[in-house]
């Protein structure tokens, strides 16, 4: 996160002060245009469309670009074969790399591309969604504290109440830093600076904060609490790696794993699914698929707060 408050014009300037600068500049300019991550998806979508043009013109067909009105058609004929639940991923990346070999965008273009996206999706039906790991029911989950390997994060079970609370993917809560966990003692609120993400090119985040939800504190502080969850992995953390020096950054993750580091995601659906199987629920879905996903948190928490 590169924070600015206004705008500096020697900065600006000093763009310009040589071929090198410029250079730097253009290449900054040009990297940030997508997501971290976008590269490598993009380049992955692309290769599906290009493969899939071969396979229904063969090797001496046209050209993947320009595209045209046959190629969109064949190429969508196949993922909508294929039961792809997401065209619109291989469209957009086809059409932007279309325009920007310098191929003009026809309304003849356009509208197979919208009809063919049409007939891809048609009755494809609803996407699999993750099973819920009930909220209330945490208390009867028993992991090992400290755990027992290298890959699993300290504090799983208070990962669970802050995920479910916050309503976060698995990938948010195992990447939530102990400086980003603020706490307001007098009011029994906790507030978290939550993640930046490819959605926000613009990086603003946002801070989401919970108040105690005990039903008596003073006696028993709940396991389902998401207050009184912070506090007990900001206490885990501070017995387990020590409490930051003063004036260091303190990089060390809200739930990290033995060595300090972020817990793949993974090994959060691995322990996700040993909770389940603790809880006597199902593993797989009707459908076959595995029950539970990256957004078991989300769905389960949603549900809760409803």
């Amino acid at each position: 996160v590169a924070f600015s408050t206004r705008a500096d014009p020697k900065l600006a300037a000093a763009a310009t002060a040589s071929d090198e600068a410029k250079a730097a500049a253009l290449e900054a300019y040009k990297k940030d245009k997508f997501s971290a991550t976008a590269p490598g998806t993009r380049s992955s979508a692309f290769n599906t469309w290009k493969k899939y043009h071969v396979k229904w013109f063969g090797d001496h067909g046209p050209d993947v670009l320009p595209l045209a009105v046959e190629s969109i058609a064949g190429v969508l004929s196949q993922l909508k074969a294929g039961r792809y639940r997401s065209p619109y991923n291989y469209t957009n990346v086809a059409k932007d790399m279309h325009i920007a070999a310098g191929y003009p965008w026809s309304d003849l273009l356009a509208r197979e591309m919208r009809l063919g996206l049409r007939s891809a999706l048609r009755g494809i039906g609803p996407a699999h969604q993750s099973a819920e790991l009930p909220v209330e029911r945490t208390v009867e989950l028993q992991f090992p504290e400290p755990p027992t390997d290298d890959a699993t994060p300290h504090g799983f079970i208070n990962m669970i109440v802050v995920a479910d609370f916050w309503v976060l993917r698995e990938v948010e809560a195992s990447l939530i830093l102990r400086k980003s966990v603020r706490f307001e003692a007098d009011e029994n609120t906790v507030e978290i600076l939550l993640p930046a993400c490819k959605t926000d090119p613009a990086a603003t985040t946002c801070r989401r904060k919970w108040g105690c939800v005990c039903a008596d504190p003073e006696s028993q502080p709940e396991v389902v609490c998401p207050f009184h969850a912070c506090v007990r992995q900001h206490k885990l953390l501070a017995e387990r790696f020590g409490r930051p020096a003063d004036g260091a950054v303190d990089t060390l993750p809200f739930f990290p794993t033995s060595c300090g580091e972020a817990a793949h995601t993974d090994r959060i659906i691995e322990l996700v699914e040993a909770a389940a199987e603790m809880l006597g629920l199902p593993l797989l879905a009707p459908n076959g698929r595995r029950a539970f996903g990256g957004h078991v948190f989300r769905v389960s928490g949603s549900r809760h707060l409803a």
